[in-house]
């Protein structure tokens, strides 16, 4: 079960205030931009195709402008997979093409300034969705993974009669020891917020408050990736995390938005 974490920062750290959600893997910050504003993004087309792997399907939304916000993929039904494009039209020359993979229909309608994505999905075939924007163009990509049994997973090992867990083996995944990722850093300022919030320092100010909510709540070691105003490479935070033998790695990162009402990441 995933639990969410909801955090303010205090004015001295950065202005307007900023709300902060957290998951167990990550965060992501709202902030509004500074200058003027971009150009409302249109939706072209929505084309379908299969990963590479063949282990799901890809969607991909084809828009004039990158997305500045969208909602994380929901199932509003057990089949159906709601998707909200924040901000964004619906292009005139639209036109709707074959749904593909486990899509067996699909709707967009516009929703007080909104496109709303519903897309109907084969119940026969669990599937797992997530959003992402495509780094090579303005598009939006749909994920849509097939989960279950059918599936390779990770595999456990082999039962031995009622043997036990030895102690070390239960010590070496005790989680007792958290590293704490903050983004960007020095020469790298990160997304630029209103009045020059950078995020390079509301990631880092979140990053010492959580570790330090994480040391007195849970009592763990935690370990940070910087303390302070640097830059560190991607390779040295792995080898950081590495040598410190951590269970568990929370990476802190922001986005910006030039509406106050932008939701998503």
């Amino acid at each position: 079960m995933t639990h969410r974490l909801c955090l303010m920062i205090e004015k001295s750290v950065c202005r307007p205030w900023i709300w902060l959600i957290g998951v167990v893997l990550g965060f992501s910050v709202l902030m509004p931009t500074a200058g003027a504003a971009q150009a409302t993004p249109v939706v072209e087309r929505i084309s379908f195709s299969a990963q590479d792997d063949g282990q799901g399907y890809v969607v991909r939304i084809h828009t004039t402008e990158q997305l500045a916000a969208y909602s994380e993929p929901r199932f509003v039904q057990r089949n159906q997979l709601e998707v909200i494009l924040f901000n964004t039209q619906l292009s005139s020359s639209y036109r709707q093409e074959i749904p593909g993979g486990p899509v067996q229909a699909y709707t967009v309608q516009p929703r007080q300034g909104h496109l709303v994505l519903l897309f109907q999905l084969d119940g026969q075939i669990p599937i797992e969705a997530t959003a992402s924007r495509d780094r090579a163009t303005d598009h939006m990509l749909l994920g849509l993974t097939y989960v279950g049994e059918a599936l390779p997973m990770a595999s456990a090992p082999a039962y031995q009669g009622d043997a036990l867990a030895s102690d070390d083996d239960r010590g070496r995944w005790r989680l007792d020891t958290i590293v704490i990722d903050a983004g960007h850093g020095g020469h790298d300022a990160g997304a630029i917020g209103a009045g020059g919030v950078r995020e390079k320092d509301v990631v880092l100010a979140v990053a010492l408050r959580v570790g330090r909510y994480l040391e007195e709540l849970l009592g763990v070691n935690v370990i940070y990736t910087r303390e302070d105003d640097r830059f560190i490479t991607l390779r040295d935070r792995g080898r950081i995390a590495n040598v410190a033998e951590g269970k568990l790695f929370i990476s802190i990162h922001a986005n910006a938005a030039s509406n106050r009402r932008a939701q998503g990441t």
